[in-house]
């Protein structure tokens, strides 16, 4: 396996954990568990792309 593939793993299970967290513990009608939904989802956007030029760079050398 890729070492980019287990950096954007670690990322989506430190999210989707946090989803979780939030769900329980403010249950799912919450405004603040939406929030952290919509927050986990930008992340994970950012994440991919940040995660894609680096390795992308590393690779190029």
């Amino acid at each position: 396996m890729y070492r980019k593939d287990q950096v954007k793993g670690i990322v989506a299970i430190i999210l989707f954990g946090l989803i979780g967290i939030s769900f329980f513990v403010f249950g799912g009608d919450s405004t603040i568990t939406k929030y952290t939904a919509l927050g986990g989802c930008l992340v994970w956007l950012v994440s991919i792309y940040v995660i894609g030029k680096k390795f992308e760079d590393k690779e190029k050398d």
